[in-house]
């Protein structure tokens, strides 16, 4: 089974500085490309493998913003 994109829409970053200084940072897919994710994890005309390949792109989009976000 494929994630859906709402397993990974909204990931919490901890702030390297203390939470009353800046309150943590949300990193997110844009809504658009979050719901194009579930679409296709729902749609029963599309392969696994594409829904793999869908899922795994969006995590790594993911994994973009979080490390610019820390930049």
């Amino acid at each position: 089974m494929v994630n859906s994109g709402a397993n990974i829409k909204n990931v919490c970053l901890e702030s390297e500085a203390s939470p009353a200084v800046l309150p943590p940072r949300q990193a997110m897919l844009s809504d658009d490309l979050s719901k194009a994710v579930q679409s296709a994890s729902k749609a029963s005309g599309v392969p696994a493998c594409v829904k793999k390949v869908i899922a795994l792109l969006a995590k790594e989009f993911l994994a973009i913003i979080q490390e610019k976000d820390r930049i």
